[in-house]
């Protein structure tokens, strides 16, 4: 028994989710969950959030990790950069057709790294 109070923000937010695993037809939105997890809490994430969209949840997912792009059903690519800098949809689609996106950085990266 540790105090909520005592946990971090990703422990905390692993708990919320973990109370959600009977929950059905729930939207969940996350702004950058693996902030603080090593690779493996990034696994156990990945693991438990394919789980809830199994059950019917929706997850709208705000991430920097090619991971997490990599296994969306779809996804927004906004930029070309940060700040004043971007602000664009530069695609919306599958990650499959996020490929073939010129001016996306998060595409040329997920090429590179061959994730889709």
């Amino acid at each position: 028994g540790q105090p909520l109070a005592s946990l971090s923000q990703a422990e905390y937010q692993r708990l919320g989710l973990a109370a959600l695993l009977d929950c059905r037809d729930a939207v969940l939105v996350l702004d950058e969950p693996c902030q603080e997890l090593d690779a493996d809490g990034v696994r156990r994430l990945l693991a438990l959030l394919r789980r809830l969209c199994d059950q019917g949840c929706t997850c709208i997912v705000v991430e920097h990790r090619l991971e997490f792009v990599a296994m969306a059903d779809w996804v927004i690519d906004m930029g070309p950069e940060g700040g004043n800098r971007g602000g664009e949809i530069l695609f919306a689609g599958t990650p499959g057709d996020l490929l073939g996106c010129e001016n996306s950085f998060t595409a040329e990266h997920l090429r590179s790294q061959r994730f889709v």
